[in-house]
């Protein structure tokens, strides 16, 4: 294509659910209204989603539809109108629309998607893995560029012959460091027991790839020095819930739900833990640095080999494979002293403005 001095983005998403891919979509929007660009958000969903973190000045369209198939017609129509300069998508198979989608758009554009998990994690997940992986394949190679989240992602890209080198860029996260520190101040949210159990934080949607589950099968093993609070909601949530308290653990874990300031929990904490399957690039771990909590992951947890590579203060993120070295890890910090100091241990390779100019480099020219 040839270059468009781009001024006029859309992005598109499923929802505003409060999804790891909708939060980095939704953080660069926001700084893409700062720069002074004209943003438009693509709303392919009918949730009726809050829009409080949206910046006022985004124009927001909905296009109503409960499944994306029956979208498609519809995107397609949006986009002709709108005619953007620019193109954006981060999750996996609104990805896939818009790639199907390119060769019948009539205006020039550019077509910029991100990645948010591993391929090799898609393809098992998959009904048809053989069918995702050829989609995969043949579409993605349509994209000017490709974000992948991790260095491990990138060579996955490049293994399964996904997309040609050139395409791929690699993107760290955005971590508004700033908010999540306005937001961490204030009352600790934990009840006041009396006591000096250490507190761990586990945060997510509770489903199969955070790993609460096998996560709980080992709280009999964890040490009496810890307690445990679960953020996130979801279909697991009960049957958690019910497991615990088989295995006599209810008196030190609490379900807190879904939770506006999950910041809040994570400075009051001491640890904070990420028992995942798989990840892409794992939020609330990156959202943990920056409130000074020692974080214990495992390696299938996206790009913590890349977050560990970058820190000044590699210690602070421990990973071990699940489920003795991750069970050790988390004992072995429970004989340690507490936190000393309010570190922020983030690397600055996810900050604001190092996330924007790579985005700027790739969406505009």
């Amino acid at each position: 294509m040839t270059d468009c001095g781009t001024s006029r983005i859309t992005f598109v998403l499923p929802d505003l659910s409060r999804g790891g891919a909708q939060r980095v979509a939704l953080t660069l929007m926001n700084l893409s209204v700062r720069k002074g660009l004209a943003v438009t958000l693509l709303l392919v969903g009918d949730r009726r989603d809050e829009l409080d973190d949206i910046d006022p000045e985004i124009n927001v369209v909905r296009l109503g539809k409960n499944r994306l198939l029956r979208a498609v017609p519809e995107l397609y129509r949006t986009l002709q109108r709108q005619k953007p300069d620019a193109i954006f998508s981060t999750i996996g198979y609104v990805n896939l629309a818009l790639l199907f989608l390119r060769p019948f758009l009539t205006f020039d554009h550019r077509l910029v998607v991100r990645e948010a998990n591993l391929p090799s994690a898609i393809f098992a997940k998959a009904k048809v893995p053989t069918f995702t992986r050829t989609l995969y394949q043949s579409l993605y190679r349509r994209a000017d560029f490709i974000f992948v989240t991790s260095e491990k992602m990138q060579q996955e890209f490049s293994d399964l012959q996904l997309a040609r080198s050139e395409q791929l860029c690699l993107f760290y996260n955005p971590v508004d460091v700033d908010k999540i520190l306005k937001n961490a101040t204030g009352e600790a949210p934990f009840p006041n027991r009396g006591n000096t159990l250490k507190k761990v934080v586990l945060s997510g949607r509770m489903v199969e790839q955070k790993g609460f589950d096998r996560f709980v099968e080992t709280l009999p093993d964890l040490s009496s020095e810890l307690e445990f609070h679960f953020l996130g909601d979801g279909p697991q949530k009960e049957k958690l819930v019910q497991r615990v308290s088989q295995l006599g653990q209810s008196h030190r874990v609490k379900f807190h739900g879904q939770v506006s300031n999950p910041w809040a929990y994570y400075k009051a904490a001491d640890i904070f833990a990420m028992p995942s399957r798989w990840e892409g690039m794992p939020n609330a771990l990156l959202e943990a640095l920056v409130c000074g909590l020692h974080c214990v992951a495992t390696p299938e947890s996206g790009g913590v080999e890349d977050i560990r590579k970058l820190m000044s203060k590699p210690e602070q993120l421990t990973i071990a494979d699940f489920d003795k070295d991750f069970t050790a890890s988390l004992n072995h910090l429970a004989s340690k002293q507490g936190k000393t100091e309010d570190g922020i241990y983030l690397p600055q390779s996810f900050s604001l403005e190092n996330a924007f100019t790579r985005f700027q480099q790739k969406i505009m020219s």
